[in-house]
């Protein structure tokens, strides 16, 4: 019977110990961050596609999460993106698959986010950069683009 109620107290204590290490979960060891800026390409002078945006990605554990983020943008718009490898003016591959980047909407308060975890991690060594497309399947002409930076 000691020994269960050792069992009892010791389990529960040791769920708390993360939080008295503080320990960062969004920065894990051995992860690569990128982030950057959102802008739209020149061609676009359509006034529902005006925002300030963001994208940021990071590689750790086997994984690679993407998160792209847009605010000052107008309520009720569907996006679709995606990433590629390389910058905004010289793009390559895809990363993933196009139904790897579910489309997201922008609500009331003029904002909106799309996230998605890829497995694998991206190499730390290339270029990436993401594209924003007016077509939920991420198709057609991108509206904007967002060059990520290695920050870590």
């Amino acid at each position: 019977m000691n020994c269960s109620f050792r069992s009892i107290v010791i389990l529960p204590a040791l769920l708390l110990l993360p939080a008295c290490l503080n320990v960062d979960p969004v920065d894990p060891p051995n992860a690569t961050q990128w982030q950057g800026e959102i802008f739209p390409f020149d061609h676009v002078t359509d006034s529902d596609h005006e925002f300030s945006g963001s994208v940021a990605m990071l590689a750790f554990m086997g994984r690679t999460e993407f998160q792209v983020l847009l605010w000052d943008a107008t309520p009720g718009v569907w996006y679709g993106w995606s990433v590629r490898t390389g910058g905004c003016l010289d793009s390559g591959q895809q990363v993933g698959f196009p139904g790897d980047f579910p489309a997201f909407v922008i609500e009331p308060s003029g904002s909106g986010q799309g996230f998605t975890t890829l497995s694998g991690n991206a190499p730390a060594d290339m270029r990436y950069s993401l594209e924003l497309f007016e077509e939920m399947d991420a198709s057609g002409d991108p509206l904007a683009c967002g060059e990520l930076e290695t920050i870590g």
